[in-house]
């Protein structure tokens, strides 16, 4: 089918939608994430988010609930130096991005105490405690039974292939066992956009190597973000052929 016609009968079936159940009215938090910092200073805070006018404002709370949904290493220039930092997405009351320098003292205990998990699909809570100077430490529970994630202290650890195992673990579509179960997935994430124009999004993907996940999974979450943003299909930019089941 060709991309038209599936936006076409993607925009009848969100205007078929009841706003009421899907627009909730006043004022409310952007729907962009928020950018959490961590840094330790003195007198101040161990976390922040920064205003519209960069102005720092620290976090009083020392805990975060919520689900891991991501885990990106992001590369970012500081007074002519590359830094490079992990970037944690948790889904909570609002999507937080939680921003932490790769290989400071937090990034590594989260990482390690992260590790000791096989599953990354339940909420956790992450806790920030001051250590000396302007070191901060990671502490993580389960966010169900407030235990405690207890690892071993490892500073040398290969946190490159930590992350490597833990990203692997957020892969949604490695439970997948046909093409059955990518189109169940997308139904879950795209409930008002009608099952047979996912199927027929999907026959439409060129498989590399005689897969295609790992491209549904990019294709479906660009649209759940224009779904979520509520455009016009003359607004949806044009979809990439990438790789992929």
């Amino acid at each position: 089918m060709p991309t038209e016609q599936i936006l076409e009968r993607i925009a009848i079936a969100l205007e078929n939608l009841n706003p009421k159940s899907k627009i909730t009215l006043g004022f409310s938090e952007p729907p962009s994430p928020q950018y959490i910092f961590v840094g330790n200073e003195p007198e101040q805070g161990l976390w922040y988010f920064l205003s519209e006018d960069s102005k720092k404002n620290y976090i009083p709370q020392k805990a975060l609930t919520g689900t891991i949904r991501k885990l990106e290493i992001v590369h970012r220039e500081y007074k002519k130096q590359e830094l490079i930092k992990l970037d944690i997405t948790i889904e909570s009351d609002r999507t937080y991005v939680l921003r932490t320098g790769f290989g400071t003292v937090f990034c590594k205990g989260l990482l390690l105490a992260l590790n000791t998990l096989n599953s990354l699909d339940k909420p956790l809570t992450i806790a920030v405690a001051p250590g000396e100077e302007t070191v901060v430490f990671a502490r993580v529970y389960d966010g169900a039974t407030k235990k405690p994630l207890v690892a071993e202290w490892q500073p040398e650890a290969d946190f490159a292939a930590i992350l490597n195992r833990l990203q692997g673990m957020l892969s949604v579509w490695r439970s997948w066992k046909s093409p059955a179960d990518a189109i169940a997935w997308a139904v879950t994430q795209l409930p008002d956009v009608p099952t047979d124009v996912l199927e027929e999004e999907f026959e439409e993907l060129e498989a590399t190597n005689g897969k295609k996940a790992i491209a549904w999974v990019a294709r479906v979450e660009e649209l759940r973000k224009v779904c979520g943003a509520g455009l016009l299909p003359q607004s949806f930019s044009t979809w990439q052929k990438t790789e992929v089941f």
